[in-house]
């Protein structure tokens, strides 16, 4: 039995979108006796609208960069939210940011102020729960996530660096998408996650299979050999994988010669 861990946007989804070939080869990947679990930046409620297409539900569905686990019967089995003697003054900072929008999440919902711009509306996403006084909840909410939306690249730069320089040991800033920046725990990562599994499970390294395609995939890369890369990715993080393919059906190709 194989462990297939897949990104979401950019790696099971090309270009926001979910193809019929692509499910018909993870549908037979399950059904040899595999595992096949998503790990994404996007919160649960979105990999459960994956699963529909896919036409089975996953042991585990790991999401928010790794920040929540759930099993297949909805159960919470991990979760680490972002320091509450950080969240104060962080909530200071996002908000004081100029042209960006900005979104909270806790383990199922999301909240903003205004609604997403087209360009940020994937397939698959749950509406965000639109909230002008979000910010005065911002205490009272269990934060896991803090979602940035912007083009500027630069300015991106700029908040990782003002976030590592202010509560470095505490959170940091990864860009998971050409328009998304996202603020998570220090204890946070889909590698950690991945590895919290393969301990409560037992799993052999060499049966773990990782794919994704930008810097959030990057913990997965560096802790497990059996990595995959997008060729259509963010070079500098696909760099770090074992090895470069052009979508998830690839990788599976591989694992089926594994097991031969």
């Amino acid at each position: 039995m194989k462990y297939f861990f897949s990104d979401v946007d950019g790696t099971l989804l090309q270009n926001h979108k979910l193809d019929s070939a692509t499910v018909e080869v993870v549908r037979d990947f399950v059904k040899k006796g595999n595992k096949f679990i998503l790990a994404t930046g996007r919160i649960d409620p979105d990999i459960v609208g994956i699963e529909k297409v896919l036409g089975f539900s996953g042991d585990y569905r790991i999401s928010q960069n790794g920040a929540v686990i759930k099993d297949k019967d909805n159960n919470v089995i991990y979760k680490e939210l972002i320091p509450a003697e950080v969240v104060p003054a962080l909530t200071d900072y996002v908000f004081g940011l100029q042209n960006v929008t900005i979104e909270i999440t806790e383990v199922n919902n999301r909240f903003a102020t205004a609604k997403r711009h087209i360009s940020y509306t994937y397939e698959f996403t749950t509406p965000v729960a639109i909230d002008l006084n979000i910010r005065e909840k911002i205490p009272n909410l269990e934060c896991t996530l803090f979602l940035i939306l912007s083009d500027d690249v630069v300015l991106f730069k700029k908040i990782q660096a003002d976030i590592q320089e202010k509560w470095g040991d505490k959170v940091y800033a990864v860009q998971t998408s050409p328009g998304c920046l996202e603020v998570i725990s220090t204890k946070v990562s889909k590698g950690n996650a991945i590895a919290f599994l393969e301990q409560k499970l037992g799993l052999k390294k060499a049966d773990i299979f990782v794919a994704g395609d930008s810097y959030n995939d990057v913990s997965m890369f560096e802790q497990y050999e059996n990595s995959f890369g997008m060729k259509e990715g963010a070079a500098d993080a696909i760099s770090k994988a074992k090895n470069i393919v052009n979508n998830v059906a690839e990788v599976i190709e591989v694992i089926n010669k594994h097991e031969r």
